[in-house]
């Protein structure tokens, strides 16, 4: 975490919420960087009006070996995904 608040969301594969990551450093009493296994559904929710982090992983990244929970909204169905963000953020709030 670079600047800025944001949560990370871990999901089991069913779809449900288990571990929220409160990132953001001393300025916020948060972490400043977290690990997230293998294998494990994740998002993040911004709290701030800028985030700036790094994210770094294993590459050369290949869109085509990404796995995509089957729980989460399609690529382009933007319905789904602002539906799905919303239900997020009411778990968060």
């Amino acid at each position: 975490m670079i600047e800025g608040e944001m949560d990370v969301l871990i999901f089991n594969e069913g779809g449900a919420l288990t571990e929220v990551i409160e990132m953001g450093g001393d300025v916020f009493n948060r972490k400043i960087y977290c690990r997230i296994p293998e294998n494990l559904f994740h998002t993040i929710i911004i709290r701030s009006e800028c985030a700036i982090f790094l994210e770094v992983t294993d590459g050369p990244f290949r869109k085509e070996e990404t796995i995509v929970a089957p729980w989460a909204p399609q690529e382009g169905d933007t319905a789904g995904i602002i539906a799905f963000m919303e239900t997020i953020k009411r778990l968060r709030a």
